[in-house]
């Protein structure tokens, strides 16, 4: 008897959850206009934070992640750009996008990020809060939220509003074009005024 195994390919999943507020056990940073950010500035940047575990991302782990003021997260290289994708194709890639938009904390707003919990359950957290769109829009909270060991991603909007006249993105893409967006929230006109949570 001859016995081969092989292993499936990764194929991300979207689904809607009850929204809810994330919470700090440890709050290990706030970035805003004073930050000095790993690439850009507080208008289009990003700033590289330690993970407080490994996260394993479309098979690939990282001890890294890269907050942008856009409304994004990327693992491996960071990322200025403020223009919404169309998922699994756009850039950049290695994304998790809340509300990717062209967001600004060069006035007010902030970003947070800790962690939540003890391992090997702790959830590491990203907060956008009250990030104000770049000449009109917001302003923006939500959280991304990492899961440590299930390395499931949570990503919960509590309001969002584009700036006007363009797109945002919401949704998770690898670096080789693969990739998932809830309907209705991949490089399209939407606002959230009514939380909502994937």
């Amino acid at each position: 008897t001859t016995l081969n195994a092989t292993v499936a390919a990764e194929t991300p999943q979207v689904f809607a959850i009850p929204s809810y507020t994330p919470s700090f056990s440890v709050i290990s940073n706030t970035l805003n206009s004073a930050t000095t950010w790993t690439g850009g500035n507080a208008n289009d940047g990003y700033y590289t934070a330690t993970l407080p575990f490994t996260f394993t991302y479309f098979g690939t782990d990282y001890s890294t992640v890269n907050i942008g003021t856009n409304g994004y997260v990327t693992f491996g290289a960071g990322s200025t750009s403020s223009a919404a994708q169309t998922i699994p194709t756009g850039t950049p890639a290695n994304v998790i996008a809340l509300f990717e938009n062209d967001m600004t904390l060069a006035a007010s707003g902030s970003i947070q990020y800790g962690y939540n919990g003890t391992a090997p359950n702790r959830q590491f957290i990203v907060k956008y809060n009250a990030v104000p769109g770049n000449g009109s829009g917001g302003p923006n909270t939500g959280y991304i939220v990492l899961n440590e060991k299930s390395n499931i991603i949570d990503l919960v909007v509590s309001s969002f509003t584009r700036v006007t006249g363009s797109n945002a993105t919401c949704g998770i893409e690898s670096g080789s074009s693969t990739g998932a967006a809830p309907a209705g929230r991949n490089n399209a006109a939407y606002n959230v005024t009514t939380a909502e949570a994937w």
